[in-house]
């Protein structure tokens, strides 16, 4: 089967740039960089007799946002030392080479890459081995949050995110607010990036799988997955936000709760008074 063309392209983007890691390929006995074409890191194609350490990017697989794409990819890092700590380290230069990183497939594409975790088991096929994965996302085109954002890097956003579960300068103002039922309201996208205004049962995750963890959301809402194309709000844009759809969504209390389904610590509560 033919891999789609995003991954094929992150692959050949990710191999050089762990072959072009000085930090990485001075790691082993030998040292990966005694290999001086490819670092013994490999991707679709590697050597029948392999020296180890070693290293090899897993073919990605895509899976489709609404607005974009997400692949997950894997780094095997494998050591036949003693104890872990060779592939330890290995592990650890793969994250701090990818971590955050900003990919440009094509002059037109740039994947933006975040860590999701690191572990090492014993090779199941090779015996007193050591083997590494180390798994990342990439999310590729429309539907990712843009590199600079009023000064925000990518890094800068994914960490805050992963800190605190929410980006200070990326919210909604007011977070609480009086209206009356049967009366529309407007959402005003001020900021720099696409959004939406959307009405919720229950705050939850987004339709950009990669930001619900970080954000404490694992679940999305399910109003986030049926979407039209019109409730997205390009910068600069407004947004209805129709007194029907605030009365379907709204709780026993008299709540009703509005959030981004692209950002979901992006939240207003709403008091509904007739």
């Amino acid at each position: 089967m033919a891999r789609p063309l995003q991954s094929l392209r992150l692959r050949r983007t990710i191999v050089p740039r762990l072959r072009a890691d000085a930090d990485l390929i001075a790691i082993g006995d030998p040292p990966l960089s005694d290999d001086a074409e490819t670092r013994r890191i490999y991707g679709r194609r590697s050597p029948a007799e392999l020296t180890w350490p070693f290293l090899r990017v897993s073919i990605p697989d895509e899976v489709p946002l609404r607005k974009g794409t997400q692949i997950r990819v894997t780094v095997h890092t494998f050591s036949k030392a003693q104890f872990d700590d060779e592939v330890e380290a290995l592990n650890a230069a793969v994250q701090a080479g990818l971590e955050d990183a900003v990919l440009e497939l094509s002059p037109a594409t740039k994947a933006f890459v975040s860590w999701i975790n690191s572990q090492v088991i014993p090779d199941a096929a090779e015996a007193n081995a050591w083997h590494g994965l180390n798994s990342f996302n990439a999310t590729i085109g429309e539907g990712t949050c843009d590199r600079h954002n009023g000064g925000t890097t990518f890094g800068d956003f994914i960490a805050e995110l992963t800190a605190t579960q929410t980006v200070q300068k990326w919210n909604f103002t007011p977070s609480q607010l009086t209206a009356r039922l049967g009366v529309d309201l407007i959402g005003n996208n001020v900021g720099g990036e696409e959004h939406t205004f959307t009405p919720v049962a229950q705050f939850g995750g987004g339709f950009v799988l990669i930001l619900n963890p970080l954000a404490g959301t694992p679940v999305p809402a399910p109003e986030c997955l049926a979407l039209d194309d019109d409730d997205l709000v390009p910068a600069g844009g407004k947004y209805l936000i129709e007194a029907e759809e605030l009365a379907e969504v709204v709780d026993a209390s008299g709540i009703a709760r509005v959030q981004c389904c692209i950002h979901p610590w992006m939240r207003s509560t709403v008091r509904m008074q007739r």
